[in-house]
């Protein structure tokens, strides 16, 4: 039987994290990194290992993939490939990353490569890719499953064919783990991402670029409103990002500015961008005023909810008897 004092869960190394929550103090990040990578290889329930690393912030990932490898911290062909990919195709490790998710959405019915990009740019990846990918831009694509498709690789280890390496373990996976999917027959050129994960997904991106510029709703608010007028338009947000150097091609600005309108007056108030700076996502556990605003202010089906609560937080993957054991632990990490 494994020693507590030399394994760890998912769980345990997020509660760990939550106690060293850094806000900006790079001590305690350094401290969050080194956690992790000593960690890393003695996770059991390491399948769940992605969740973790969407609690960390930029500087800290780019950290561990300078020390783990991103190969290594972010491929399991079983877990991860259901995510936001931004692959800078200069990179060895990013070429491989790429390549192989063009393989499995070769092998894996239904459509994967949601709002997929290159170089900024709305694209279809060619077959040719699947040989050899190119050495230059970036590709970016949200990875997705249709259900039936992931219950499969997640029982099974892969779609078709035989798994690399061993069939999944339960015990390799935290207890209530799950992915967010697809509907079978999703078609995004008819239907669009809204009411999807990557709906979600998206507008969670577009607050992490806002928040390089501004820490605060206000003061973003402020950057935002050039004429001081206490609302801004839809080409004023345009505008506004623009002179902040924050590019977002029309149909984002049109779902930003859609999610953020909430009476759809055309304009927003500074209480609609408060509310929205303090809800965007990532979804929170036991957040009722977040989920209020996700499931009635910009309606999202309550099992997309449910599922993306689990893709953002990991705690939502265990069940209330074990999550009673780290309560006193988060209370005071909160």
């Amino acid at each position: 039987e494994k020693a507590p004092s030399s394994y760890f869960t998912c769980l345990q190394v997020d509660t760990l994290l939550r106690l060293l929550d850094s806000h900006s103090d790079e001590r305690k990040r350094e401290f969050r990194v080194e956690l992790v990578v000593s960690i890393f290889s003695r996770i059991i329930d390491w399948r769940g290992f992605s969740l973790l690393l969407r609690g960390l912030d930029v500087i800290e990932r780019a950290e561990l993939e300078s020390r783990i490898g991103k190969v290594v911290l972010y491929w399991d062909q079983v877990a991860s490939p259901v995510q936001y990919w931004s692959l800078d195709l200069a990179h060895a490790e990013d070429r491989w990353l790429a390549q192989e998710l063009i393989f499995l959405a070769t092998v894996e019915p239904g459509q994967n490569m949601l709002n997929c990009k290159y170089d900024g740019i709305d694209f279809d990846v060619p077959d040719a890719w699947l040989i050899q990918v190119p050495n230059t831009k970036v590709l970016s694509m949200f990875y997705s499953r249709e259900d039936p498709v992931s219950q499969r690789c997640l029982q099974e280890g892969c779609y078709a064919g035989q798994p690399f390496g061993s069939k999944p373990l339960a015990e390799e996976f935290p207890p209530k783990f799950q992915v967010p999917t697809l509907p079978e027959g999703f078609n995004e050129s008819a239907q669009g991402i809204f009411n999807t994960w990557a709906y979600i997904d998206k507008i969670r991106l577009i607050k992490d670029v806002l928040l390089t510029k501004a820490s605060t709703s206000e003061t973003m608010f402020a950057n935002l409103d050039k004429d001081g007028g206490g609302s801004i338009s839809r080409k004023e947000l345009s505008v506004g990002l623009f002179s902040l150097g924050i590019w977002l091609p029309p149909n984002e600005i049109e779902m930003l500015s859609t999610v953020v309108d909430v009476d759809g007056s055309g304009e927003i108030d500074l209480e609609e961008f408060v509310e929205f700076w303090d809800q965007a996502p990532p979804l929170r556990l036991n957040d009722k005023k977040q989920q209020k605003y996700w499931s009635t202010t910009r309606p999202v089906p309550g099992a997309l909810y449910r599922s993306m609560v689990c893709f953002y937080d990991i705690r939502a993957n265990y069940p209330s008897e074990t999550m009673r054991k780290y309560q006193a632990l988060d209370k005071l990490a909160s």
